[in-house]
C-alpha cells in the first residue's frame, strides 16, 4: 500500500462548527490498496496538521501537503472505499493476519 496527502471535501451541517450548512476542505492521508490510486482503501478520520521533529521535517511535510493541491479533490460524502477480496487481503497479511505493509493499525 502507498499513501499520500489529498484535499478532501465534506459537508458540514453542525451548527457548533458553522452558522449554516456548507462544504469544507481538509488535507488528509489517503491510503491506496495495491499502490493503485483508483483504489482508496482508507483515509484518516480527521484532517492532518504539518508535523516534524525538525524544521526540515516540517518543510518536507508541507511540501507533500502542497502537492495535494494539484490533484483532484476527494469528496468524502460520496467516496466508495475499496474493499479488498479475501485473496487480496491474504496476500498482504503476515502470519498474525495483520496487514504487513508498515502501516501501524494498532
Amino acid at each position: 500500500m502507498t499513501w499520500e496527502y489529498r484535499v478532501c471535501r465534506e459537508h458540514y451541517d453542525d451548527e457548533r462548527i458553522l452558522d449554516d450548512e456548507r462544504d469544507g476542505f481538509t488535507i488528509r492521508e489517503v491510503h491506496y490498496w495495491d499502490d493503485d490510486e483508483t483504489k482508496i482503501h482508507v483515509t484518516t478520520e480527521r484532517e492532518m496538521a504539518p508535523f516534524g521533529l525538525s524544521l526540515d521535517q516540517i518543510k518536507s511535510c508541507l511540501e507533500m501537503m502542497t502537492k495535494a493541491l494539484d490533484k483532484p479533490v476527494i469528496d468524502l460524502d460520496t467516496l466508495e472505499y475499496y474493499e479488498p477480496t479475501d485473496e487480496e487481503y491474504d496476500a498482504y497479511s503476515d502470519d498474525d493476519g495483520d496487514l504487513d505493509d508498515g502501516i501501524p493499525f494498532n
